[in-house]
């Protein structure tokens, strides 16, 4: 039996509809109270040649052709972790909407804005519903035209304006994968470079702006920006194991748990299916969507809360306090 999809785009009649599938996060996981790792992935072939191997399954029929779909996938590996790895496997990016079947029971929804279908949307897509739950985000070089390509999307997603309401620490840290045949490649150059391919098409679309404006733009909607080399002599074995050893390290650093968690900005997977559900909602309505905001009870206002609390803490006795009167 074919996977489903968790979302796709189809052109149906006089519109453009996106299909949100039933598929959840909490059902390619143990429980929908488990608050996993998500790790985006967004390519094409070698993208699907180092998730086959990452999950095990090297001649899974979805992931042979381009699939030009957003799939959900549990990492074996990690499964019973107290946070699984679960990979959003994306190619909305280059995809040319067209008509599409439907494949099971699912919500469609009517893209307002779109009206170019030879244009593709998934850069769009990734910047405002996909980057702010992941806790990282690849990029495949060889599949989206090497530097030039990843630079142009980064981009164009740098000049979009957040509206998630995510603190820095908890925005996404993007690693670009790249095939390398040299022995003494350095990943430090490499990031220069691409950072500053990004930050010179940041300027030809925006105008006359200073290299920190658009850095600032640029790390408002991305923690950092890093390059992993694999060389093209290694077997995919040996790719994923060095992939594994270096999203790990990204997102723990030398912690037992990610930023997110440990900072309380990691949701569980039944919240991830509802938080994605109105993201998704307000992507089609092009209206601004805040997560932070939504997972926050009606009337509930962020920015006087440490003001409140701070209060609350000055009206309590401290504990220094209670043991000198008690010694008194």
């Amino acid at each position: 039996m074919e996977p489903s999809p968790w979302v796709e785009v189809s052109h149906t009649g006089n519109s453009t509809v996106l299909r949100e599938y039933k598929v959840g996060f909490g059902g390619i996981v143990e429980s929908s109270q488990t608050t996993p790792c998500i790790v985006t992935l967004i390519g094409g072939r070698a993208k699907s040649a180092l998730l086959r191997q990452l999950l095990g399954k090297p001649n899974l029929p979805t992931l042979v052709a381009r699939h030009n779909r957003v799939f959900l996938w549990s990492d074996p590996k990690t499964l019973r972790n107290h946070s699984p790895t679960v990979f959003i496997d994306s190619e909305l990016h280059t995809h040319k909407v067209e008509d599409v079947p439907e494949v099971g029971a699912c919500t469609k929804r009517a893209i307002t804005w779109f009206t170019d279908r030879s244009q593709p949307m998934g850069n769009r897509f990734h910047i405002e519903v996909l980057s702010p739950v992941s806790d990282v985000v690849c990029y495949f070089s060889s599949d989206l035209r090497g530097f030039e390509g990843i630079a142009q999307l980064l981009a164009e997603q740098a000049l979009h304006v957040p509206t998630h309401g995510l603190p820095r620490y908890a925005l996404p840290r993007v690693v670009v994968v790249l095939d390398t045949s040299s022995e003494t490649f350095d990943p430090s150059a490499a990031e220069s470079r691409l950072v500053q391919k990004i930050t010179s098409f940041m300027r030809s679309a925006r105008g006359e702006s200073s290299e920190e404006q658009l850095l600032e733009y640029l790390y408002s909607n991305f923690f950092s920006i890093g390059i992993l080399g694999l060389r093209t002599g290694w077997n995919n074995a040996s790719r994923a194991k060095v992939f594994r050893k270096r999203i790990r390290a990204v997102v723990l650093g030398e912690h037992q748990s990610s930023v997110r968690h440990r900072h309380g900005f990691a949701f569980n997977c039944g919240h991830l299916k509802a938080m994605c559900s109105l993201a998704i909602q307000s992507f089609c309505d092009s209206s601004p969507f805040n997560f932070i905001d939504a997972s926050r009870p009606l009337g509930y206002d962020s920015q006087f809360f440490t003001f409140h609390l701070q209060n609350v803490l000055q009206c309590m006795p401290s504990c220094q306090t209670e043991e000198v009167s008690s010694n008194g």
